[in-house]
């Protein structure tokens, strides 16, 4: 994810609600970028994805999209088949 921030302090209101729903989930291995670090590589983005505005989702090297998208892949059940099996959460242990 290309964020303005880092998920545990964003720095912007659609970082915050990205982070605010992935949170929950508890996916393992997300990996962000803070964009606001590097001027030439949140230009860069820009134009390598086609997507003007940060947040920035990509799944298995290929863009998802912005906060909105993402949270609508979620509220539908369908952005969790879209990830790789090694960031689902761990299934919680059956008590013994």
């Amino acid at each position: 994810m290309f964020i303005k921030g880092t998920f545990s302090e964003p720095k912007c209101k659609f970082t915050r609600k990205l982070v605010e729903t992935l949170k929950p989930f508890n996916y393992r291995g997300i990996k962000t970028l803070n964009i606001l670090e590097n001027e030439r590589i949140r230009q860069w983005l820009k134009f390598y994805s086609n997507w003007p505005t940060f947040p920035q989702v990509f799944v298995s090297g290929k863009l998802v999209g912005g906060v909105d998208i993402v949270c609508e892949l979620i509220a539908d059940g369908e952005f969790e088949a879209m990830l790789p099996k090694s960031c689902l959460p761990l299934a919680p242990k059956e008590a013994l």
